[in-house]
C-alpha cells in the first residue's frame, strides 16, 4: 500500500509539473504584481520573448528555410512553367467569350487607378516617340527614305510625267492662264523682266549662240515660226498700217530717189506715189500663203545666221540700234506672239517632246544633276526638322496616341481571341509562359530582397495574439505535449517507488 501511494503521489505531482510548465509556455499573457512586486514567471516565456521569437523564426525561414534562390528555382521549374502554361490557356479560354472590351478588363484589375493608368501610359508613349522621331538618327534614316523614292522617280521614264493626269490638267490650266494673260497690260513689264533674267547670263557669252543654246532649242523656235507663218505676216501687215511705218517707207522711198535717180529723171518721179504702191505691193504678198511661208523661212535664215554670232555681239548690236520705245514694242509683239494659245501650245509640245528624248528624268537636270539631288537633300532635311521640332508634330503626335489608345479601349477583348487562329493562341501561350519565367530569372531574386521573407514572418508571428499563437503551437505538437504530460506522471511514479525503495534498505 505503501509504494502505491507513493507511486501514486509522485505521478499526480510529475503531470501536474509539466503540464503546468507547458502552460506557463503561454501563461499569463502579461506580467502579474501583488503588493506592487513582481510575480515571478509572468508573463509566460512566449509572451514574453515573442519578439525575439519572431525576429529569430523569421531569420530562420527566410536565410535558411525559403532563401531566393530556393524560391526562383521553383518558381522557373517545369511544373511551375506547365501550372503557367495551364493557367494562360484558361484565362484566353475565358477572354475568348467575354464580351467586355480592353477598357472593362483593365478596369476590373486597376480599380480606380485606371485614369491615372492611362494618362501615365498615353504620357509615357508620347514621350517615346517624340524622343525617338526627333533623334539625328531617325532623322537621317527619313532624308534617306524620302530622297531615295526622289532617286528613284529620277531614275524612271519622264514619259510617267507627261502621261500624269495631274500634269494634263496643269498643263490646261497654264496654257489657258497664259494665253489670258496677254491682255494684261502689266504682263510687258514681265515679259521684260523674264527676258532680262533670261539674256543676262547669257549676253555675256563670247561663244557663237548655237554652241550655247541647249540642243533642240533652235529647231523648236524654226518649228515655232514656220507653224505661225500667218499670224507672223499678220503682224507685219499691222506694222506696217501704223503711220509711223509708212512715213519710214516713204522717207526710205525719198532717200532712194535722191541717191540713185538722176537729178533729170527724180524730177518727174512722185515719191507719195511710188511709197504708196510699194506699200500696196507688201500688203497684197502678205496675203499669199508662199510669201508668208517665205517670210518665215526668211527670219529662219536670218536665225541661222544670228546664232553664229556670239550673244554678247547681239544683244551690243540690238541695244545699241533699238531705241526704248522699239524694245518695249518688239517686247510686246514677243509677247503676244508666245502667249497666243497656239503658241503657248506649241512651246509646250516642243519642251514635251525633248522631255520624252530623254531615257531618264534624271537625263532632263544634265550635269546639275548631283547638284540637283544634294539642294534636295539639303531642303528636305532642313523640312524635316523644322516639322519634327514644331509644336504642330507634338500635338499630331499626342492626338494620334490618344485616338489610337481610344480606339483600343473600345476593341472587345472575345472578339480579339475569337478572330485569332490556333497558333496565334499557342504562341500567346508559349510567349506569355517564356516571359513570366524569364521574368522571374532575371528579376526574381532582386524582388525578394525587396519583398524581405524574414521581415514578413517577424511581423506576422508579432501581430498574432498569444492566444492564437498557443492554438498553432497546441494544434501542432498536441500528441507531443501529452505526451511529455504524461511523460512527467510516469517519472512522477517511478520517483513515487524508488522513495520507499530506498527507505527500506535504510
Amino acid at each position: 500500500m505503501e509504494y502505491l501511494i507513493g507511486a501514486l503521489v509522485g505521478s499526480i505531482i510529475g503531470y501536474i509539473t509539466n503540464w503546468l510548465a507547458i502552460k506557463m509556455l503561454f501563461r499569463p499573457h502579461e506580467e502579474k504584481r501583488f503588493l506592487g512586486i513582481k510575480v515571478p514567471f509572468t508573463p509566460g516565456l512566449i509572451p514574453k520573448e515573442r519578439e525575439r521569437i519572431a525576429k529569430s523564426v523569421g531569420e530562420a525561414v527566410g536565410t535558411h528555410l525559403l532563401t531566393k534562390e530556393q524560391l526562383v528555382d521553383r518558381f522557373t521549374s517545369d511544373s511551375m512553367a506547365k501550372e503557367i502554361d495551364n493557367w494562360l490557356k484558361k484565362e484566353i479560354n475565358l477572354a475568348a467569350s467575354s464580351e467586355k472590351t480592353i477598357k472593362e478588363k483593365l478596369q476590373e484589375f486597376v480599380k480606380d487607378e485606371y485614369s491615372s493608368l492611362k494618362v501615365a501610359c498615353q504620357s509615357m508613349i508620347f514621350n517615346k516617340i517624340l524622343a525617338y522621331i526627333r533623334t539625328k538618327k531617325t532623322k537621317e534614316k527619313i532624308t534617306i527614305y524620302i530622297v531615295g523614292k526622289i532617286s528613284d522617280i529620277l531614275e524612271r521614264n519622264p514619259r510617267i510625267i507627261i502621261e500624269n493626269s495631274i500634269y494634263i490638267k496643269l498643263k490646261e490650266k497654264i496654257v489657258l492662264a497664259l494665253s489670258e494673260t496677254k491682255d494684261n497690260n502689266q504682263t510687258s513689264g514681265i515679259t521684260g523682266k523674264l527676258l532680262q533674267s533670261i539674256l543676262n547670263p547669257i549676253v555675256t557669252e563670247d561663244r557663237p549662240l548655237k554652241e550655247v543654246m541647249k540642243e533642240g532649242i533652235v529647231d523648236g523656235f524654226k518649228n515655232l515660226i514656220i507653224n505661225n507663218s500667218k499670224p507672223i505676216a499678220k503682224e507685219l501687215k499691222k506694222a506696217l498700217n501704223e503711220e509711223s511705218t509708212k512715213e519710214e517707207i516713204k522717207n526710205l522711198v525719198n532717200k532712194v530717189i535722191a541717191t540713185q535717180l538722176n537729178p533729170m529723171v527724180a524730177m518727174f518721179v512722185k515719191p507719195d506715189n511710188i511709197s504708196e504702191k510699194v506699200y500696196i505691193f507688201i500688203n497684197e504678198e502678205l496675203e499669199k500663203d508662199e510669201s508668208q511661208i517665205k517670210v518665215a523661212q526668211f527670219i529662219c535664215k536670218f536665225l541661222d545666221k544670228g546664232i553664229e554670232m556670239s550673244p554678247a555681239k547681239i544683244a551690243y548690236q540690238i541695244d545699241k540700234n533699238l531705241s526704248e520705245n522699239t524694245k518695249e514694242t518688239v517686247i510686246k509683239k514677243i509677247e503676244n506672239m508666245l502667249l497666243c494659245s497656239q503658241n503657248v501650245q506649241i512651246l509646250v509640245d516642243n519642251l514635251e517632246e525633248i522631255i520624252v528624248k530623254k531615257n531618264t528624268i534624271k537625263e532632263l537636270f544634265g550635269e546639275q544633276n548631283e547638284e540637283f539631288i544634294s539642294i534636295i537633300n539639303s531642303v528636305i532635311t532642313n523640312m524635316i526638322s523644322t516639322v519634327i521640332e514644331s509644336v504642330e508634330t507634338e500635338e499630331k503626335v499626342r492626338e494620334i496616341i490618344n485616338e489610337l489608345i481610344k480606339n483600343a479601349e473600345e476593341i472587345k477583348l472575345g472578339a480579339v481571341i475569337n478572330n485569332s487562329s490556333k497558333e496565334v493562341r499557342d504562341s500567346m501561350v508559349l510567349y506569355g509562359t517564356e516571359f513570366l519565367i524569364t521574368l522571374v530569372k532575371e528579376k526574381g531574386e532582386t524582388a525578394l530582397e525587396t519583398v524581405d521573407l524574414a521581415k514578413i514572418v517577424e511581423d506576422n508571428i508579432n501581430s498574432f495574439d498569444v492566444d492564437y499563437a498557443e492554438k498553432i503551437i497546441i494544434d501542432i505538437a498536441q500528441k507531443e505535449l501529452n505526451a511529455i504530460t504524461w511523460l512527467g506522471a510516469l517519472l512522477g511514479a517511478i520517483m513515487g517507488l524508488l522513495s520507499p525503495v530506498i527507505n527500506s534498505f535504510m
